[in-house]
């Protein structure tokens, strides 16, 4: 196979370590991930500063720690005030590995990553994850592919975990 024909799958599942994975494994409970783990290479990664969702997977994203990428919570304190806002993909101060490998002629299909919304025009297609506000908004590069996705579903499609309904459920809950 030479170089032009070999295809990169990648699988990042956020808070799954191999404490919990590899005896859902050997049970027989994770017959999929298990063949993707026989066929594939798998390991162990460490985590950024600060280890949270956020700035982990804007850290696979691009390549760099937190201080490079800028990206440090789900939220980030608007200048001059206390008020706090999403952070989203136009603020992270790096490019992305799909972007590189789109502009270098490479086909890409990203799905579900947090931080990724509003999507970036890729070589190919990406779904944001659930920093997107809603199934309603433009979630998906290139644009069509949020009607195609509608329509395969039956309209049914969700973005989960959605972050900002999650956000607003718990300050309901504590006020």
């Amino acid at each position: 196979m030479s170089n032009k024909e070999r295809k990169v799958f990648c699988v990042g599942l956020d808070g799954a370590t191999f404490d919990l994975i590899r005896p859902w494994v050997a049970a027989g409970e994770l017959p999929h991930l298990e063949k993707i783990m026989q066929g594939g290479v798998w390991g162990e990664l460490e985590s950024v500063i600060p280890p949270i969702s956020a700035p982990a997977w804007t850290s696979f994203m691009t390549g760099k720690n937190p201080g490079k990428h800028g990206i440090f919570g789900f939220t980030k304190q608007k200048r001059g005030s206390y008020e706090e806002r999403f952070v989203n993909r136009q603020l992270i101060k790096s490019e992305t590995l799909w972007k590189g490998l789109g502009d270098s002629g490479k086909k890409v299909i990203v799905v579900n990553v947090p931080i990724t919304y509003p999507p970036e025009e890729v070589n190919g297609c990406l779904v944001s994850g659930m920093d997107a506000p809603s199934t309603k908004s433009p979630y998906a590069y290139p644009p069509e592919l949020r009607e195609k996705i509608n329509r395969v579903t039956g309209g049914k499609y969700r973005i989960h975990l959605h972050l900002r309904s999650c956000v607003t459920h718990l300050q309901l809950l504590n006020s």
